[in-house]
């Protein structure tokens, strides 16, 4: 069972005794409330009818919009919220609400229970006719017996949380339908014709570069969806539109190179995707520890980054292009465990030509502190950095080249 309660005008509704007995429960002292007091009931507001303002009223419950405190108050209500379900598996962001459990009457009338008892205490009213259940495992009719006697909506198996579609099968082109329709709405014919050709770069990197960048972070694209996005910025920044063609006297993969390769820094959709999800690998190995470390670790196994899982899954999908690019010669892998205990993006580079300029400047780096807590040595680092350059090279490079060759003379290898 998949609950998702909605809250009718929630920063508008809040009371403000409950708010002084939720920050009296946490530890805030009477002064702290008080001056919190202070600035919420310190608030006037007229109404404009016809032009004309109304006269001023105070305010008696409710957030200020826009005020840096309110999102940390309303959280702080929520965490009361929160509490009352430490039984319950539940997700809680700002105002969105999800719980999940097993399909029965009664834990629907539990959750429906301890929330009425919340709106009573907190005046945060449940709106039920935006509210949404689901059920997995049980007739659609039953879900929808269970939605009419509720007064909420039956819930699809595919549904957005987040701004996220959870439940559907991103690889497929037909799922990512309404990403590619958000980047066409954001284009008009007027906006093609009335914009520079600067104005159209700048609207290109900010917009339809961030647009789907959400998703994108999460789920790996498939290859049509990728060649479609690009289409569309390429005919915006041409000044095409529909059946309209025009002249394109620079490639478009020149404009998506970097400015010093003489492009105009537009990163491409396919190189953004892959560097989106191998940052979840980065932080899978950086911070082992962490909560959602562990839960990978419990669903697949110990050994998951050396042999991805079977069946489809978004982790697996990742590991799968992790892999990928280890066959091209770049290990993110061993990059990742170096980088926990050296930080080699702080140290100065300077062009080395020779294997001695090369040992020299690896001698000279200061590892942190954080090193006498690993097992890795300098001799250690120093053979993963030679096994992943040789590889990388190797890789690349039309020549075929011995491995002592290469460490004695490296610049005279070119790529």
């Amino acid at each position: 069972m998949v609950f998702k309660v909605d809250f009718a005008k929630a920063y508008d509704s809040v009371r403000w005794d409950f708010l002084d007995d939720v920050l009296d429960a946490f530890g805030f002292g009477a002064k702290w409330r008080s001056w919190v007091f202070g600035s919420l009931s310190s608030g006037m507001a007229s109404i404009i009818i016809n032009g004309s303002p109304t006269a001023e009223f105070k305010f008696y419950c409710g957030l200020k919009q826009g005020d840096p405190l309110a999102p940390y108050l309303f959280i702080l209500i929520m965490e009361s919220l929160h509490l009352s379900f430490s039984k319950i598996s539940h997700l809680f962001y700002a105002d969105d609400a999800v719980f999940i459990g097993e399909w029965s009457d009664n834990n629907i009338k539990y959750i429906l229970h301890v929330l009425h008892c919340f709106s009573l205490a907190s005046g945060l009213k449940i709106n039920l006719q935006k509210s949404h259940l689901l059920g997995f495992g049980v007739s659609h009719e039953t879900v929808h017996d269970a939605a009419i006697s509720l007064g909420c909506a039956v819930m699809r198996a595919l549904f957005k949380y987040l701004g996220v579609m959870v439940g559907g099968n991103m690889s497929l082109v037909k799922a990512w339908d309404e990403i590619i329709g958000k980047l066409k709405v954001r284009l008009s014919k007027w906006k093609c014709n009335t914009l520079s050709i600067g104005g159209r770069l700048t609207l290109l990197k900010s917009v339809l570069g961030s647009t789907p960048i959400y998703t994108l972070s999460l789920y790996k694209a498939p290859k049509a969806v990728l060649n479609a996005m690009e289409s569309i910025r390429r005919n915006f920044f041409y000044g095409m539109h529909g059946i309209d063609k025009k002249i394109a006297w620079v490639k478009w993969s020149k404009i998506l190179a970097a400015k010093e390769h003489g492009g105009l820094g537009v990163s491409s959709f396919f190189a953004l995707n892959r560097a989106l999800l191998f940052k979840w690998v980065w932080r899978f190995i950086s911070y082992e520890n962490s909560l959602w470390s562990r839960v990978i670790h419990t669903i697949h196994g110990p050994c998951l980054m050396q042999s991805p899982p079977r069946f489809a899954s978004v982790w697996g999908i990742i590991v799968r292009e992790v892999q990928a690019l280890k066959s091209q010669g770049v290990d993110l892998l061993s990059y990742c465990h170096i980088c926990v205990v050296c930080r080699w993006w702080n140290l100065a580079w300077s062009p080395l030509s020779s294997y001695e300029e090369w040992l020299s400047w690896f001698k000279d780096i200061r590892l942190g502190s954080i090193l006498k807590s690993h097992p890795f040595r300098k001799d250690t680092i120093f053979d993963d950095i030679v096994t992943r350059s040789y590889l990388w090279c190797h890789a690349r490079c039309n020549k075929a080249f011995s491995w002592d060759r290469w460490l004695q003379h490296p610049y005279l290898l070119s790529l």
